[in-house]
């Protein structure tokens, strides 16, 4: 039985690997929707996957399973970003930032510039997705702006610009953030789903939304030196806690909580 969280994490991976990833062609790795079946998953469950994968790489430096599933994502790629599903005609631009995410992660930890030129890949698309107030549309072709798109994609500008001090990438990460907290913030200082193409909010509250804004600003507080912005951070951690403690977290999906 698993006695660390390390070992609780090969032993989940080991589950997850042996029920759901399949080896393809020229060493990839695909993953597929749910145990016994063939499709393929969809590009957002693949992000997370990938992201368990780099995690993992980091504690063992065995790199083989990243390259694999990495392989693995060629069906979903369109330009600069994935499709939902391989044949798909939109691109989600919150998909595309926990990618960029991965990318950029691979980076910190393997100082491999090939995977800090695939995470500004990406962000070329993400950043596609940006309106002139600063806020982030969750898909290619509406209108709808979304704190699951706003969040990572700030995460991502500013995994840029801790490479090597993009100017470019900052301002992005301010616009968004900026936009989000004008806009998004509701009761107890947490953060509302979406706001629709008449300006109507939907204050659903998600447990997965807190925790990418909270990431995001203290990424500005270590890009900038910017004490507000860990402030925020904090002020959020702090609200989640008190909204979704206990029994209540659990009314949310595992993956939003992870």
């Amino acid at each position: 039985m698993a006695t660390t969280h390390a070992d609780r994490a090969f032993e989940a991976w080991g589950s997850l690997a042996r029920s759901c990833l399949r080896p393809g062609e020229g060493g990839s790795l695909t993953v597929l929707q749910r145990p016994g079946r063939r499709k393929l998953a969809p590009v957002w469950p693949v992000s997370q996957v990938l992201a368990a994968a780099v995690d993992l790489a980091e504690l063992t430096g065995d790199y083989d399973v990243v390259d694999g599933l990495v392989a693995g994502l060629r069906p979903y790629a369109a330009g600069d970003g994935y499709l939902p599903a391989p044949g798909d005609r939109r691109r989600y631009f919150d998909d595309n930032a926990w990618i960029g995410l991965c990318f950029a992660q691979l980076h910190l930890q393997t100082g491999e510039v090939r995977w800090l030129r695939r995470a500004r890949k990406v962000f070329r698309f993400v950043r596609e997705g940006q309106d002139p107030d600063g806020g982030m549309r969750w898909v290619e072709g509406r209108r709808a702006r979304h704190t699951c798109s706003a969040a990572p994609a700030a995460q991502l500008a500013l995994r840029s610009h801790l490479a090597d001090a993009d100017r470019d990438s900052l301002a992005f990460a301010r616009r968004t953030l900026d936009w989000l907290d004008r806009t998004l913030v509701v009761r107890g200082g947490l953060y509302a789903d979406h706001v629709d193409t008449r300006g109507r909010v939907d204050p659903t509250l998600w447990t997965y939304n807190q925790g990418a804004a909270a990431g995001a600003h203290t990424l500005l507080h270590l890009a900038t030196g910017d004490g507000a912005a860990l402030e925020r951070a904090r002020a959020i951690g702090a609200s989640s806690l008190r909204r979704f403690g206990a029994d209540r977290t659990w009314r949310h999906p595992p993956v939003f909580n992870a």
